[in-house]
């Protein structure tokens, strides 16, 4: 557990990557169908998306410190910015492929129940 705590920047994008998908993903198909469906939609759940994809990654990034109690957070200040950043990046562009994903999936759907239908 320690070594995934302390991963680099790819492993932790990587952890950032596949909980962001997850997240945005679980969020479209659960909270969506109550909503109405549209490109307001898709941003909103694409913002909420990047801000989970924020707050992951600084919480992976600074977990280390918060656990161990290391008294020298100067060396993690000094790198914060690059790896936090990064995560974050890769996070919001995946939660937007998400997004934009069901947006294609629900308009393939609607389109073929309209020609089933008619």
């Amino acid at each position: 557990m320690k070594e995934l705590l302390q991963s680099d920047v790819t492993g932790g994008a990587a952890i950032v990557i596949i909980l962001s998908a997850v997240f945005t993903a679980l969020y479209v198909r659960l909270a969506g169908g109550k909503a109405e469906r549209g490109a307001v939609h898709g941003v909103f759940v694409w913002i909420f998306g990047s801000l989970f994809s924020f707050f992951i990654s600084f919480a992976l990034y600074w977990v280390p410190v918060w656990l161990e109690g290391r008294g020298d957070t100067s060396e993690f200040s000094a790198w914060a910015l690059l790896f936090v950043g990064i995560w974050f990046v890769a996070g919001a562009g995946v939660s937007g492929i998400v997004v934009v994903i069901f947006g294609l999936w629900r308009r393939l759907a609607k389109s073929a129940h309209a020609e089933s239908a008619g």
